[in-house]
């Protein structure tokens, strides 16, 4: 029975303190839903307008992804706007931060030596449920070990941008 009240409080809390959600409650509610109450009441769904994020990858002796990491919601799409030389967009793991994710994002190489603005930009639409850090780098050469070009969508504290680049460039295991 105080397992019962106990999570009744959490979902009102829950309720009550999430911003602008669609609320989708389980039709029962045992120890088995308590993970998944929280992320299906603050996930946002069709209200949501999806915001533009620009990134800038490369330029003139520029070997990053400016910036080098946004805070995005599902639906939103980050265009990503290549500059002077070759480089990629190109999914990864925390772990593993310049070792393509199977199955991951990849944008392919983007050649652009003038550096034309506009001329090539690749779009990636955050997907429906997607909540965590994802992480990206580019696999051109040694851009990512040697620079630390590397970019990430919604890092957080247990999982934070600095360890990743650091990651990136052999400074951490």
């Amino acid at each position: 029975m105080q397992l019962s009240m106990n999570l009744a409080v959490s979902l009102l809390l829950s309720i009550f303190t999430a911003p602008l959600t669609t609320t989708a409650l389980p039709t029962s509610l045992d120890t088995r839903d308590l993970a998944n109450v929280k992320s299906t009441m603050v996930e946002r769904h069709h209200h949501h307008t999806p915001r533009f994020h620009h990134v800038q990858v490369g330029g003139a002796n520029i070997l990053a992804y400016t910036p080098a990491y946004v805070f995005a919601v599902p639906g939103d799409i980050v265009r990503f706007e290549f500059l002077q030389l070759n480089h990629t967009v190109t999914q990864s793991s925390f772990l593993e931060p310049c070792t393509a994710l199977e199955g991951g994002v990849e944008s392919g190489f983007r050649f652009n030596p003038q550096g034309i603005r506009g001329k090539e930009v690749f779009d990636f639409e955050i997907p429906a449920g997607q909540t965590g850090p994802m992480w990206f780098y580019c696999r051109q050469g040694r851009h990512c070990s040697s620079a630390g070009m590397v970019f990430a969508i919604n890092p957080n504290v247990d999982a934070d941008f600095t360890t990743f680049f650091a990651r990136a460039r052999g400074l951490i295991p």
